[in-house]
């Protein structure tokens, strides 16, 4: 394999690596997006939060 072809390779690992970076930071700007209108949309948006983490704690671990 030529020196060229190795460095074609290298190249496209690091095209692949720079797409899934890219699609990792999409997806946490639409996450950041859904969790502000969820707070903005839900007024007891902490008290309800809890209430479901302590139910799936007691499904989990009782």
């Amino acid at each position: 394999m030529s020196e060229i072809e190795k460095l074609q390779i290298e190249l496209l690992k690091l095209e692949v690596e720079h797409k899934k970076m890219l699609n990792y930071i999409e997806l946490r700007q639409k996450f950041s997006e859904a969790y502000v209108s969820i707070r903005r949309h839900t007024p007891n948006f902490e008290k309800e939060l809890d209430a479901l983490g302590k139910k799936l704690f007691k499904k989990h671990f009782e």
